[in-house]
């Protein structure tokens, strides 16, 4: 493949807003074995000098590779992947990946305070995952895959997050 017109497939998987230079960052997840071929496509990023490439949706999945033990492998690994668990256990992930957000850390503090819910440690991960669990009333942010109540307050206050930090998009 050369990088003059080349495309590689991968999963939309996530989003961010740069507020500061008022741009969307994308992130398209690759297979990590598909690595090399992601960069021959894509290029390097550059300061100096950005790639600009194209977005562009797939109208089907990209074909399945040969059966065999490594693509078996590949199996299970994709089976533990984020993408394919149920809702309730993509929120866990996603709890788990805002409470180590620095900008979420801030944030909860004054959301969880403007409900009488404040915390007397220092401001750092494990600070606000306790804050996050005493603010949806659980004992770990597992209980969010197992009690449907539970996971409801969650994105309760993942919604309110990312409406106040304009990070609300289209459903995907």
């Amino acid at each position: 493949m050369t990088q003059q017109g080349a495309a590689i497939a991968g999963t939309y998987s996530e989003f961010r807003m740069v507020k500061g230079r008022k741009v969307l960052q994308i992130i398209i997840e690759v297979p990590l074995e598909k690595q090399a071929e992601a960069f021959l496509a894509l290029g390097f990023p550059m300061p100096d000098n950005p790639q600009w490439v194209a977005v562009a949706r797939l109208q089907s999945a990209p074909p399945a590779a040969s059966t065999g033990p490594k693509n078996e492998a590949a199996s299970e690994r994709a089976k533990a992947d984020y993408r394919f668990k149920p809702p309730a256990q993509q929120a866990v992930v996603r709890a788990a990946r805002l409470c180590a957000e620095l900008r979420f850390q801030a944030w909860i503090e004054t959301h969880c305070a403007a409900k009488g819910i404040t915390s007397t440690e220092q401001p750092g991960e494990d600070s606000t995952a306790d804050l996050l669990r005493r603010c949806i009333g659980v004992k770990s942010r597992g209980e969010i895959a197992t009690d449907p109540a539970a996971c409801q307050r969650f994105l309760s206050v993942e919604t309110a997050y990312k409406q106040s930090h304009g990070l609300m998009a289209e459903q995907r």
